[in-house]
C-alpha cells in the first residue's frame, strides 16, 4: 500500500487493487542508478593520493574495524553524498586492544540532529544525535536474534568536555520497544587523547560543496524527480495497452437476451450467435493513437535525463565529436565532480586529521586526495604536439611540460617526473609524450 500510494498517487475511481496492477505492469528506467555508479566509477577510475604515517597506516586496510580498506569506504561515502546530498564519518577509538583510531560512516537517515555553538568565538560543532540498529538474542528462542534501536549522542558537556552517551527505548515485558520512552545505557564515556579529555567533537559531515551540518539539496535531484515522472508515464502507458489491447465484443440490439440474466458469449470458430432481426454483433477495438502522446514524453524524459546527467544513457553518435564539443559537453559534470571530490577529500582529510591527533601523529603529513583526471579531456595529438613546441621554443619548462602532458592523459600511469625525464633524454621529446609500451619501434630506437 505505501509503495503504491507514494510513487502511483491514487486517482478517483480506481481502487488499491487497480493501482497495485499498475506498479505491477509499470517499468523503472534505472538511469539514477546507473549514472550514480557511472560518476563513481569515474572518479575511482583512479586510485587516490593517500598518505599515512605511523600506525594510522593500518587504515588503508582496515578502516572501520570490519576489514573495509579506507578508499572503500570513502567510495561508498562518495556515492551517498552524490545521490542524498549528505552523510557523516565519525573518528573513534577502540577501549581495549590496539590503540589505533577507526572511522564510522553514517547515513543521512541515521543523523537525526545536531546543534551548532560558539566556543571560544567561533562556531563549532557542540552535538550530534545519531541512530543505530543493534541485535541482541532472543530470550525466547536460542536461535534468534532481535533487532533494536539506540542513539549514540555526541556532545561537549557544560566544561567543553566531549564525551558520548547511549540510549535506547524502554522495553515492555515481550521485549518489544515503546518509542516513547527513552533510557540511558551505563554511564557516559569520556574519551582521551594521552590521558587528557577531547574538546571537539571528532565527527565530520559532507555536503555536496561544503563540510558543514546544514542539509543540502542532492545534486542528482532533477534527475531523480525526472526519473519517477518517466515512470508513472510508463505505468499509464502499459495500463493503457492492457486495458485497450484485447479487443471486446460488442451485440446491439439483442432484445430477446434476458437483461436480468446475461450469461456469457463464447467467441470462437466452433461457436454460433443466433440473433434478432436488425441485431449486430462487432469488436470493440482501440487504435491506440491516444497512447503516442504518452510514448512521445517517456522519449522525452529519456532525452531530459541524459542531459541532467546519464550521460551513461546517451546513445553512441555515429558522427565524428570533435575534442573541443566533447569537452564543452563534459564541461558542467566534470565540474559538478570536481566540486564534490575536492569536498570529500577534505573532509576526510580532515577526518585524518582527528585520527592523527589521536593516535599521537603528525595531523599535516596525513591526507586523502581523489584524483582530478576525470576533469580534463583527454589531450589531442596537434595539442600535445603545441605542448612539446612550446617547451622546445622556450615558452614553457620541463615541468610545465610533463604537468600539461599528464592532465592530457599522454603519459604513463603512474610515472614520476624523474623517469619522464630519463625518457625525454634516451628517446626526446616526441617518444616521451606517450608511454613506454605505445611507442613505435623506429621512435623506440
Amino acid at each position: 500500500r505505501l509503495a503504491a500510494s507514494c510513487f502511483l498517487p491514487r486517482r478517483r475511481g480506481l481502487g488499491y487493487f487497480v493501482i497495485a496492477a499498475m506498479l505491477g505492469r509499470a517499468g523503472w528506467h534505472g538511469a539514477t542508478a546507473r549514472t550514480v555508479e557511472g560518476l563513481v566509477g569515474t572518479v575511482f577510475s583512479q586510485d587516490a593520493d593517500v598518505q599515512l604515517t605511523g600506525a594510522l597506516g593500518a587504515l588503508a586496510d582496515d578502516a572501520d574495524r570490519a576489514g573495509t580498506p579506507l578508499q572503500v569506504v570513502v567510495k561508498q561515502l562518495f556515492r551517498e553524498v552524490l545521490l542524498m546530498g549528505r552523510y557523516g564519518l565519525l573518528v573513534d577509538m577502540p577501549v581495549e586492544g590496539a590503540q589505533v583510531p577507526y572511522v564510522c560512516g553514517y547515513v543521512p537517515e541515521a543523523i537525526t540532529n545536531w546543534r551548532v555553538g560558539l566556543v571560544d568565538g567561533r562556531a563549532q560543532l557542540t552535538q550530534v544525535r545519531l541512530r543505530e540498529a543493534f541485535t541482541e538474542a532472543d530470550p525466547k528462542d536460542e536461535w534468534g536474534e532481535r533487532t533494536y534501536t539506540r542513539y549514540r549522542v555526541l556532545e561537549l558537556d557544560e566544561a567543553g568536555i566531549y564525551r558520548v552517551r547511549l540510549f535506547r527505548y524502554a522495553r515492555n515485558a515481550d521485549g518489544s520497544e515503546r518509542p516513547n520512552e527513552t533510557v540511558e545505557i551505563d554511564e557516559p564515556i569520556v574519551p582521551t587523547r594521552r590521558k587528557e579529555p577531547l574538546r571537539e567533537i571528532p565527527f565530520v559531515f559532507f555536503g555536496p560543496t561544503a563540510l558543514h551540518p546544514g542539509v543540502a539539496r542532492s545534486p542528482l535531484m532533477d534527475l531523480i524527480n525526472m526519473n519517477l515522472h518517466h515512470f508513472r508515464l510508463s505505468a499509464e502507458l502499459n495500463h493503457g495497452l492492457f486495458v485497450t489491447s484485447m479487443p471486446t465484443p460488442v451485440v446491439i440490439g439483442d432484445t430477446a437476451r434476458d437483461l436480468d440474466k446475461p450469461g456469457e458469449r463464447r467467441v470462437g470458430t466452433a461457436v454460433a450467435w443466433e440473433l434478432p432481426m436488425g441485431a449486430d454483433a462487432k469488436f470493440l477495438e482501440f487504435s491506440g493513437s491516444g497512447l503516442n502522446a504518452i510514448r512521445d514524453e517517456l522519449q522525452a524524459d529519456e532525452a531530459r535525463m541524459v542531459l541532467l546527467g546519464a550521460r551513461l544513457l546517451e546513445p553512441q553518435k555515429r558522427a565524428a565529436e570533435s575534442a573541443e564539443a566533447l569537452r564543452l559537453r563534459q564541461s558542467g559534470e566534470a565540474a559538478t565532480l570536481a566540486s564534490i571530490a575536492d569536498t570529500v577529500s577534505w573532509g576526510v582529510t580532515r577526518a585524518l586529521r582527528f585520527a592523527a591527533e589521536w593516535a599521537g601523529a603528525d595531523p599535516d603529513a596525513n591526507t586523502f586526495t581523489l584524483s582530478q583526471a576525470f576533469a580534463h579531456a583527454a589531450m589531442s595529438e596537434d595539442d600535445a604536439l603545441k605542448v612539446v613546441q612550446r617547451w622546445q621554443q622556450g615558452g614553457a619548462t620541463e615541468e610545465d611540460m610533463f604537468h600539461a602532458l599528464r592532465v592530457g592523459g599522454k603519459l604513463a600511469p603512474g610515472e614520476t617526473l624523474d623517469q619522464w625525464r630519463r625518457k625525454l633524454k634516451d628517446q626526446g621529446p616526441l617518444a616521451a609524450m606517450a608511454p613506454a609500451a605505445d611507442l613505435p619501434a623506429a621512435a623506440a630506437a
